[in-house]
């Protein structure tokens, strides 16, 4: 026995054993080949057929078999929402009317001149100061005197209080 046997891992007794230990049998290849091919195409004929159920999947899918059919639908509930936001706005706009056309009849009636149209009328002095009083005018003063169409010009011949 030599140092080197007590060395090493396996031990041979002849040359030829040594070299049938190293070099594996040409059966025990062929066979791990052959058995590597199998699961290869295993393998490729699995991801083939998980491929193909997906693209049939797929193809069922309505957007790839009617695309025109999303469109349509958005494009009509784009109509359904322009409808309601023109009702809408009409109905906004009709009330903001009613409201302009109150407020319109409430400002005519404390307008003075549909108070003059009424048969009243509006008299001032010469410097456009409204007369409440005979005491603020003397007979000779010129007066203005404002009536529903429009303005007259006197002067004043008598005063009674």
């Amino acid at each position: 026995m030599t140092l080197s046997d007590l060395a090493a891992d396996v031990r041979a007794l002849t040359p030829s054993e040594a070299a049938e230990r190293i070099a594996p049998d040409q059966r025990e290849i062929s066979d791990a080949v052959r058995s590597l091919g199998k699961r290869m195409k295993l393998a490729i004929s699995s991801n083939f057929a998980h491929a193909e159920q997906q693209l049939e999947m797929l193809a069922t899918k309505s957007a790839l078999t009617r695309p025109l059919d999303r469109i349509r639908m958005v494009s009509q509930e784009l109509d359904h929402s322009g409808a309601r936001m023109v009702r809408s706005m009409d109905q906004r706009l009709s009330e903001s009317e009613h409201q302009i056309k109150e407020m319109a009849a409430r400002l005519e009636s404390i307008n003075p001149l549909s108070v003059l149209a009424r048969g009243y009328s509006l008299t001032s002095d010469s410097e456009g100061k409204l007369l409440t009083d005979t005491k603020t005018i003397d007979v000779g003063d010129n007066i203005k005197t404002r009536l529903a169409n429009g303005t007259i010009v006197s002067e004043v011949q008598s005063k009674t209080e």
